[in-house]
């Protein structure tokens, strides 16, 4: 199929609509054989400057259903595979661009509910990494949290390291190879509100013998 159009035009160039019925196909369905090792399935290339929200991929459940299966579901195959499942390039001019932003105004009682892992294999390297490649001097942060105002009552960041044969886990670590002259390099406090509580409280309920 080859849609070449000069006009300005209004409506769909392709319109599908299964209608309200039991159907179990798919919409498109696209298999990339085994020699097509170059062939792409979809490719988007705009020259516009797009202002409409999903303007490369759009989404809406506007009946409201409740739905069970995923929206997006990838399954990388058994074989050992080097590529990206999703690979996101933010190029040198796009200073206002955010990778991906999650706006939840749903009452969320899922772990996970923002970015859930679970992983079931021995992995060897970090789940999430940074590395400032180019060596900028970068002054934003890299994590930033505002809890708001509201009466809340869960951790910032929750840490739950259960019991295993070696115990060789540790919850953070810091190592720092420059000289820092800022204080509180490592960890740093401020508070302006009155505290009742302790800033730091240690409750050990087995015999420990470190410190």
């Amino acid at each position: 199929i080859d849609i070449t159009s000069s006009g300005v035009w209004t409506n769909q160039l392709i319109d599908i609509n299964v209608g309200a019925q039991a159907a179990t196909g798919d919409v498109m369905n696209i298999a990339l054989g085994a020699t097509a090792v170059s062939a792409q399935a979809l490719v988007i290339d705009s020259s516009g400057a797009s202002s409409t929200d999903g303007w490369v991929l759009s989404g809406d459940n506007s009946g409201n259903a409740i739905w069970t299966g995923d929206m997006l579901n990838f399954r990388t195959g058994t074989g050992d595979a080097s590529g990206d499942v999703i690979d996101i390039t933010l190029e040198a001019g796009a200073t206002d661009a955010q990778a991906m932003v999650v706006n939840n105004a749903a009452a969320s009682d899922q772990a996970g509910w923002g970015f859930g892992v679970l992983s079931s294999g021995v992995f060897t390297s970090s789940m999430f990494q940074f590395d400032d490649t180019g060596n900028a001097a970068w002054t934003g942060n890299i994590f930033d949290i505002d809890t708001g105002t509201g009466n809340h009552t869960g951790n910032l960041v929750d840490l739950n390291i259960e019991a295993s044969t070696n115990g060789d886990a540790q919850g953070i670590v810091i190592n720092a190879s420059g000289p820092p002259d800022q204080a509180g390099w490592a960890m740093e406090v401020n508070a302006t509100g009155i505290f009742t509580s302790p800033v730091i409280d240690v409750d050990v309920a087995a015999t420990s013998s470190g410190n």
